[in-house]
């Protein structure tokens, strides 16, 4: 009785501290995301740790978490930073994010049901609401809404979590500057329809990723 007693302690504080790590990732996270911590503020984990009612020990794991994600740089002497991207970088993410979209969106599409194409072209309309208003910043949340619910059911669930990671990085970068919104917003929305029409005629696998792929390919900066 007394070693399940112990081990059942154990097992609640482990979760307990588990619990308060992600809760310092999501808030992080969610700041650097909307833009509360801006690309080279520093990240002092003591004042983390206050306005989160924690210890330092939960907010640290969480932004190693984050550094692993490519949001927060950890560097010496001077602790946590949030990540500046530079065109290179933003570059790389986006040709890498081309290519897994493209495969995970070929991998869901015969999978897809008439609900789903649905919700795809109720987005798409929103997307040319905002860009109407000039929303920018929901017009690039909608894009990857679209983008996600084309890959929704694609079974190879670590495919869809790279790619989603990967567009973690992308909308951070997009809203930390909007030189890197799509300068082709109209054509976006114009290959958008064309996304499901494919879709909608159950073109070929190899179709769909090769169309997909060069749709996030032309929103690479031209070069000069």
């Amino acid at each position: 009785m007394k070693l399940y007693i112990k081990s059942y302690k154990i097992i609640s504080m482990d979760t307990k501290k588990d619990n308060k790590q992600q809760i310092a990732y999501d808030f992080i996270r969610r700041g650097i995301i909307d833009g509360t911590f801006s690309p080279g503020q520093r990240l002092v984990i003591d004042q983390l740790a206050k306005e989160l009612s924690t210890s330092p020990i939960p907010v640290r794991e969480a932004i190693h978490r984050l550094e692993a994600e490519g949001l927060v740089n950890i560097r010496p002497y001077s602790g946590a930073v949030v990540l500046s991207m530079n065109e290179d970088e933003y570059k790389e993410i986006l040709s890498t994010l081309a290519v897994l979209d493209g495969y995970a969106a070929s991998l869901s599409f015969p999978l897809m049901e008439e609900s789903h194409i649905t919700a795809l072209r109720e987005i798409n309309e929103r997307m040319k609401q905002s860009l109407e208003q000039f929303d920018f910043f929901s017009f690039v949340s909608l894009n990857r809404e679209f983008h996600s619910l084309s890959s929704k059911c694609c079974e190879n669930q670590y495919l869809v979590s790279q790619v989603e990671l990967l567009w973690e990085k992308l909308d951070t970068i997009r809203r930390i500057s909007l030189k890197y919104f799509s300068f082709r917003a109209h054509d976006v929305i114009e290959e958008h329809e064309k996304i499901i029409k494919l879709i909608e005629g159950r073109s070929p696998k190899e179709e769909v990723e090769d169309y997909i792929r060069k749709h996030h390919m032309k929103a690479l900066p031209k070069e000069h």
